[in-house]
């Protein structure tokens, strides 16, 4: 049997107790001040806080995207100045430690990573018409 994650039990009870509060400021906290809410708006924040709930348990059960995975051959942006001293490189959504051996990167140019050590990417220059 497939253990649960704490992470989603987290997510589902936080959604559960969002539905709760609306519950109780809509028919119990309101009506105390004079305050009359329609049954439609009602309506649609509940399906809205149910969007909410189903999307956070999406997002929680999404497998993370770090990790010493292999970059070799995988293309990106610089972000800042690369040269012999360490820059950044965006690869996806990810910020990396980045170097070149060739001549200087200017950010905003497409890299492709020609090495790997540990955290630390060796780029180069892209030349192809391929997008990042």
């Amino acid at each position: 049997m497939k253990r649960i994650n704490p992470r989603i039990i987290i997510a589902i009870i936080a959604s559960f107790l969002d539905e709760l509060l609306l519950v109780v400021a809509v028919v119990w906290i309101l009506p105390k001040f004079g305050i009359s809410v329609p049954v439609w708006l009602v309506v649609l924040l509940a399906v809205l806080f149910l969007f909410s709930g189903a999307w956070a348990f999406v997002v929680v059960k999404r497998k993370p995207s770090l990790g010493f995975e292999n970059q070799v051959g995988i293309k990106g942006i610089a972000g800042t100045i690369i040269g012999r001293k360490k820059g950044l490189v965006r690869i996806g959504r990810q910020n990396w430690s980045a170097q070149t051996g060739g001549p200087e990167i200017r950010p905003g140019c497409k890299v492709v990573v020609v090495s790997q050590n540990a955290l630390i990417l060796t780029v180069a220059l892209d030349e192809s018409d391929e997008p990042v």
